[in-house]
């Protein structure tokens, strides 16, 4: 992942580890399904639950740091609106 904000299925199977693309992919759908029903958003149909993950999101569900996890997305690249902390 080089920009954005969304979590792809790629950046998931570099985050959880996972080799097999159709099971991070089926990971991301979970993930996104929950979000909603945490959210109480009606969910009409599980394909149209919700279709973009945030980095941020994926964060606060699984209880990590999101700069760190900024960071390991982007090859250890400080977050742009975070200044790097100089040694002391």
């Amino acid at each position: 992942m080089n920009a954005g904000l969304f979590l792809s299925v790629k950046d998931l199977m570099v985050l959880a580890g996972i080799q097999n693309y159709d099971a991070a992919r089926k990971e991301h759908a979970y993930i996104r399904l929950s979000l909603c029903k945490d959210a109480k958003q009606p969910i009409v149909n599980k394909r149209i639950a919700k279709r973009k993950l945030t980095i941020s999101e994926y964060c606060k569900y699984m209880g990590l740091e999101f700069i760190e996890i900024w960071r390991f997305l982007r090859g250890k690249q400080p977050h742009p609106d975070v200044p790097e902390k100089t040694g002391e």
